[in-house]
């Protein structure tokens, strides 16, 4: 007997910032943020099965370092930095192992321990629900000799990140290095790519904005500067071609994604 693999083990997985599902998992909240003077010690995520078949998923905390194009690295505990320490030492999370139906949600709580005497300042880890249903053996018959297969699907995760905030912090973000990134292949609008320069003690979120005049022209929601990183950047995808953008002023606008607040505003002759 030998022992043949037909399908190779792929395992995929999305940091949750732009788009509500991924692949064969639906996952809500996008991030979860606690305060830990706060009296809220459990956030419930709800997890939806969005195959046509029954999954088990398992849920698992893990750490990332954010690079300055957005990507994140895994990265592990003698890699951490003093100042983007861990959340994962003061977070639980229940049930651990679960088995869903086709369209049918889950939640999943996570919850966060007392810290009298850890240090002031913000902690981040990522929860990560990854499927974990089981290869299917399958046997084949030749002529010469009996072979024993195992078709192993694609297995699928996806992960939002956990913040956990102790004292008081400041926040802002500056924006730089605005300029044209040209035109996709396929698409006729243009692009415009921004630096987000991270400034304070607390990672940034929000939200940027690229106006033509009142016309919301380019957006992108749900971004984040963590304390990994000091800048970020990223490219929006226009509404409009460079040819009716030309020689136009725009604004480029970030909003703090707590309160819609505008943090800082740019303008660019494109």
């Amino acid at each position: 007997m030998r022992i043949k693999l037909f399908l190779c083990l792929v395992l995929c997985f999305s940091i949750m910032a732009l788009t509500p599902a991924f692949a064969n998992i639906a996952i809500t909240p996008f991030y979860i943020d606690f305060d830990a003077a706060s009296n809220k010690r459990v956030v419930s995520v709800k997890v939806t099965n969005t195959t046509s078949e029954k999954q088990t998923y398992r849920a698992h905390f893990i750490n990332y370092k954010q690079k300055p194009d957005g990507s994140l690295e895994e990265i592990t505990k003698a890699q951490e930095d003093p100042n983007a320490p861990f959340a994962e030492p003061y977070l639980t999370v229940s049930p651990r192992q679960f088995t869903i139906d086709p369209g049918i949600m889950q939640t999943v709580n996570v919850g966060r321990k007392p810290m009298p005497n850890v240090p002031d300042g913000e902690y981040v880890s990522y929860l990560m629900i990854r499927e974990i249903t089981p290869p299917t053996p399958i046997e084949q018959t030749q002529a010469s000799d009996k072979e024993f297969g195992v078709n192993i699907k694609a297995l699928y995760a996806t992960a939002i990140p956990v913040l956990l905030i102790k004292g008081q912090f400041t926040s802002g973000t500056a924006l730089s290095e605005i300029e044209s990134a040209g035109t996709p292949k396929d698409s006729k609008n243009a692009l415009i790519a921004v630096t987000l320069e991270r400034e304070g003690t607390r990672s940034s979120y929000g939200s940027i904005q690229v106006m033509d005049g009142s016309d919301v022209v380019g957006e992108i929601k749900n971004l984040r500067v963590l304390l990994s990183t000091k800048s970020r950047r990223v490219v929006i995808q226009l509404k409009k071609p460079e040819s009716e953008l030309k020689g136009k002023k725009l604004r480029i606008i970030f909003k703090d994604g707590r309160t819609d607040n505008t943090i800082t505003e740019e303008k660019v002759v494109f």
